[in-house]
């Protein structure tokens, strides 16, 4: 079980909002009457992590033994079994069924999602805007290197005749010749298994001489090199501002010749639907953006402008409520196994500095630094309890703005707002995986209502 465990504690920590977090943000607020229609285009990639230089695959990897393998369980429990009923034998050994494993697994993973949101807000009131956001997006897995090395477990051959030879034996019998994995005939546990059934019956027991992972003899168990999810929809987000405070006449920025420091102070609300669908890669495994909770979150943006200079600072925290988890792990011998469960809340929080420099009126050039947290939260997969989860990742980007819906739209002329950018990962920890993220973003706006 502790294999679930792992799993589920990865696909936890991979999924999040990194791809629509990246577009760039301000404090800006629609005036009442104003609409305004966004369509933006992500596509993040990664394929390590920022702690211990972990590959993206940590936690997939390592001794797949029967804890962590479970196709290994009804072979153990059959030899225990067995081995117990035979004990008497003249000629046997103490071995210990624990020690069977499939070997040790190493997977060098890269993954990558594309979203693309399509927000829709309009100016209410005064000082007060609301928006609807509905992404889709496109999961694809690609597991660039596979090694098996070190089992002692082969493809059973002889299912049938292993089967009607042993359960006539001893107990247990029936399980091991049954089991598409069987010892080896040169491990011990493989070797003690032939010596008791000669003992016992004078006929000899024919075991695989080869393990998985030699001469091509992987487990089918083992997770698909290439895979990619067809477009889903993601969840709803529904979002207010309030702008609390603004030193200049309504629009995006004040004018360049403006004297003095200028600032504007908007809070944020915001409502999460669990609309999304969860992507559907071939084994579960991969990068995905968290879909299918409920939740809700808040914070504040700060614009501050001196001249060319425009800066913008925002903290923001959001959690997520009850969401059933699926996650699917290597198993059974013919398709992988589904785990299933729930996870009772996760909270991830961001903070981030984005100084602009207005190289002309309707252009600006700008640095982001931001900082990211989450929090697992509570959960139990498969009977197993999941405990908190954490992880942090710092990064810098750089984008270019262009905007013409300064001055303030008093007309019902359509204004035009276009960036596109880039986020990198720089150091973090908790295993966040190192992500690299480039955006587009284009923006309509025009008053619909009032005005001329």
């Amino acid at each position: 079980m502790k294999g679930f465990r792992l799993l589920a504690a990865l696909s936890l920590l991979i999924s999040g909002s990194e791809a629509l977090s990246s577009q760039e943000r301000d404090a800006f607020v629609l005036a009442p009457g104003q609409a305004r229609l966004t369509v933006g285009a992500s596509y993040l990639w990664a394929d390590a992590r920022l702690s211990d230089a972990a590959g993206l695959a940590a936690g997939l990897d390592g001794r797949l033994t029967a804890d962590r393998f479970r196709s290994l369980v009804p072979l153990q429990e059959g030899l225990s079994a067995f081995f117990e009923a035979t004990a008497n034998v003249p000629s046997a050994s103490p071995v210990d069924p624990a020690d069977l494993t499939a070997g040790d697994l190493s997977l060098d993973l890269a993954g990558n999602y594309r979203v693309v949101p399509i927000t829709f807000g309009v100016g209410l009131l005064p000082g007060v805007e609301l928006s609807a956001t509905i992404p889709v997006y496109r999961s694809e897995r690609l597991i660039r290197r596979v090694t098996l090395e070190g089992a002692n477990v082969g493809i059973n051959p002889y299912t049938t005749e292993l089967r009607a030879q042993l359960e006539e034996i001893a107990p247990g019998g029936a399980a091991i010749g049954s089991s598409v994995l069987v010892p080896t005939a040169g491990s011990p546990l493989g070797r003690e298994l032939q010596e008791r059934v000669i003992a016992l019956t004078g006929r000899a027991l024919a075991l695989p001489g080869a393990p998985v992972g030699t001469a091509g003899k992987f487990l089918p168990q083992l997770p698909t090199r290439y895979s990619i999810g067809e477009w889903q929809p993601g969840d709803l987000e529904v979002e207010a501002r309030l702008e609390l405070s603004r030193s200049f006449q309504a629009g995006l920025f004040p004018d360049r010749g403006s004297e003095g420091i200028n600032h504007r102070l908007t809070l944020l609300a915001a409502a999460r639907f669990p609309t999304g669908r969860e992507t559907a890669l071939a084994d579960g495994i991969g990068l995905k953006p968290d879909v299918g909770g409920i939740g809700a979150g808040g914070g504040a943006i700060a614009d501050v402008f001196l001249r060319e200079l425009w800066v913008s600072a925002g903290a923001q925290i959001r959690t997520l409520g009850l969401k059933e988890l699926m996650i699917v792990v290597p198993d059974d011998p013919q398709a992988a196994i589904t785990g299933s469960g729930t996870r009772s809340y996760s909270t991830d929080a961001e903070v981030w500095l984005t100084p602009r420099f207005r190289i002309e009126d309707e252009v600006a050039v700008a640095v982001t630094l931001a900082s990211e947290l989450w929090l697992g939260g509570r959960g139990a997969l498969t009977g197993v309890d999941l405990d908190d989860s954490t992880a942090t990742r710092h990064s810098i980007g750089g984008s270019l703005r262009f905007s013409d819906i300064q001055p303030p739209q008093e007309s019902r002329r359509i204004a035009i707002e276009a960036n596109a950018g880039f986020r990198t990962s720089v150091f973090g920890s908790g295993g966040a995986p190192d992500t690299n993220v480039v955006f587009v973003q284009l923006s309509l706006m025009r008053r619909v209502w009032g005005g001329r």
